[in-house]
């Protein structure tokens, strides 16, 4: 129960950390960490439990790594997780 928490209070500053970079607050390095958290996070939650959301942590992953190179942005889809991390921490919380 505690693990549970405490990965979601990291989804929580991993959202926290999206939304202040799109507002030129924070630099990008710090969203390839939070991609790295993500693919990492949501693969081993893969192997274990098969479940939608860990899908969803490895695709939203997948797109920080290439937005942190510059391939593709989208201002959209950037808020798109940062909006699905938000509500997975705060239903995680509570």
């Amino acid at each position: 129960m505690v693990f549970h928490k405490i990965l979601s209070f990291a989804d929580m500053v991993a959202a926290a950390i999206i939304i202040l970079y799109l507002v030129k607050f924070l630099p990008l390095a710090l969203v390839k960490d939070v991609a790295f958290y993500l693919i990492i996070k949501g693969a081993v939650f893969l192997l274990f439990s098969r479940d939608f959301a860990s899908s969803v942590d490895v695709v939203f992953g997948i797109y920080l790594l290439i937005l942190a190179s510059g391939i593709y942005t989208s201002n959209f889809i950037t808020i798109l997780a940062a909006v699905w991390l938000l509500q997975k921490s705060v239903f995680g919380l509570m």
